[in-house]
């Protein structure tokens, strides 16, 4: 059979040697060296004296913060100069690569504080921590980028190269045409992070590999929602406590998973998922709740296996989802800022939901996508290019339209549209395949997990910028190169596992 247009199935031009250990999930009590538990230490530390010093901040304040002159808080720089030496030391005891540690380093960290730490910026510069973090990986990597490529696959390779040309495309119009530069750097962002797929993809070579991604992403959603949390000790009477909870819900849906199936150890699983749980209350974001709401459906209905069934795990996931929700409420209300913030969120939801027309934010959006379509509609092919501010009647910032695809859509036209939407749209279609043919795998746990982390982040971006930003845009290529990573690495252990019967055969 030819795979030649598969994603993250090997190709034999440009695969790369791969050692699979044995993939059993079960996460060992070794891995808890004193590398690891000093990061959670210093890291737990760090974020609760962080959440005990913040000031007040007003709803207004989220939202009326320039990219391009954002100040981070100085908490994200000592978490991440703090973590650095530590994560050398773990690179050591665990016997990784430099590579590979350097990106568990920016993952855990962008989860950890999201804009706070993206924006970490070299001085003088328009350049960020993401931007020195992707320019160095690809550097170390220049010899691998292009068989990497061709290791992606037909249909992704093309896919991302169209991208890029199209990319071009816009970057160019916008100069030419006169706009800002700095405007026309900041929008080429929605195709330079994604690199970071072929980035992840090169770097996360082995199950092991893979498992400690899972690892550093659950402990950066872990340090974000304890931060949270001190904070609101600190400060009731926000509206929100955690601005980005986008990746603390990816973290959430997959320890939840990877809890029930038993592949952590329930005492622990369940105390993270309940931590993560909180993270993602004190988040306050209907726009995450919309997202968590479209994926519980497929998590109880569709299990690893990708077919569509009632069974005993449905209901044990359903029970369990149940009883975090519960505890979560009755922990809440034990505190007079708990309480009020619950009241809060279930008042705005109501709002955003059954009543959107009076609610100003969605009557926002409504107008804010009604502008892009009419800025597409002007040049449908081409887009309007890099650059040029997103202006109208509403309001004089320029605050994009809050809906990454339609983003993308207005300023690249459906020359750029169509590739991003290839690449995004097949790695459902393929991973849900994969999952078909090799659920009965130990590894197939962690793709199904990868889905649902980026059909839940895609339904966040169609409202709220996504690719746009480097802290949001850089993890959601990483779920994807990860993701195909973990389809090759099915595909070629299910090749070794049927190549002895071949040779029994002849």
């Amino acid at each position: 059979m030819n795979h030649s247009s598969d994603f993250g199935h090997p190709q034999p031009s440009g695969s790369l040697a791969l050692s699979i250990p044995n993939p059993g999930l079960r996460i060992k009590s070794s891995w808890l060296n004193w590398p690891l538990a000093a990061i959670l230490l210093v890291g737990t530390a760090i974020v609760i004296a962080d959440g005990f010093t913040r000031p007040l901040v007003l709803e207004e304040d989220w939202e009326n913060s320039e990219a391009m002159t954002y100040e981070s808080y100085h908490a994200a720089f000592v978490f991440g100069l703090a973590m650095l030496p530590l994560m050398m030391a773990y690179r050591k005891s665990a016997g990784i690569s430099k590579k590979e540690s350097v990106l568990l380093w920016f993952v855990m960290c962008t989860v950890a504080y999201s804009k706070d730490f993206a924006y970490m910026g070299v001085p003088g510069t328009p350049i960020f921590v993401t931007d020195v973090v992707l320019g160095g990986l690809c550097l170390a990597l220049l010899g691998s980028l292009r068989s990497g490529l061709r290791t992606l696959g037909r249909t992704p390779r093309l896919a991302m190269i169209w991208l890029f040309v199209s990319g071009v495309i816009c970057a160019s119009r916008g100069v030419l045409s006169g706009q800002d530069k700095m405007l026309v750097l900041r929008d080429s962002a929605i195709v330079a992070y994604s690199m970071f797929l072929l980035v992840t993809f090169l770097v996360v070579s082995s199950w092991q590999a893979i498992k400690r991604i899972f690892m550093f992403f659950a402990l950066g959603g872990l340090f974000c929602s304890i931060n949270a949390l001190a904070w609101l000790a600190q400060q009731p009477g926000q509206r929100r406590y955690l601005p980005y909870g986008a990746y603390v819900l990816g973290a959430l849906l997959g320890t939840f998973v990877l809890t029930t199936s038993r592949s952590i150890r329930p005492a622990l699983g369940w105390m993270l998922s309940g931590m993560l749980a909180m993270g993602v209350f004190l988040a306050n974001a209907r726009t995450i709740y919309v997202a968590l709401g479209a994926v519980l459906p497929i998590m109880v209905l569709v299990g690893p296996s990708a077919r569509l069934q009632i069974s005993r795990r449905a209901l044990r996931l359903s029970a369990g989802i149940a009883v975090v929700s519960v505890f979560l409420a009755l922990a809440m209300m034990q505190t007079r800022a708990g309480e009020k913030l619950l009241d809060t969120t279930v008042t705005e939801l109501v709002s955003g939901t059954l009543h959107y027309a009076d609610d100003p934010n969605a009557t926002f959006r409504l107008l804010a996508w009604l502008e892009a379509g009419n800025r597409f509609a002007h040049n449908p092919v081409l887009g309007e290019g890099f650059g040029v501010p997103f202006i109208f009647e509403l309001t004089s910032d320029d605050v994009r339209p809050h809906n990454t695809f339609l983003t993308i859509l207005y300023k690249m036209g459906v020359l750029g549209f169509l590739p991003a939407m290839v690449l995004l749209v097949g790695f459902q279609w393929k991973g849900w395949s994969s999952l078909r043919s090799f659920h009965q795998q130990p590894g197939a746990l962690f793709l199904y997990v990868l889905l649902l982390a980026q059909l839940a982040a895609s339904v966040f971006g169609c409202l709220n910028l996504l690719l746009e930003s480097p802290f949001l845009a850089s993890i959601y290529w990483v779920i994807l190169g990860l993701g195909m990573r973990v389809m090759a690495l099915l595909q070629l252990s299910s090749q070794d596992a049927a190549r002895p019967a071949r040779v029994q055969i002849g």
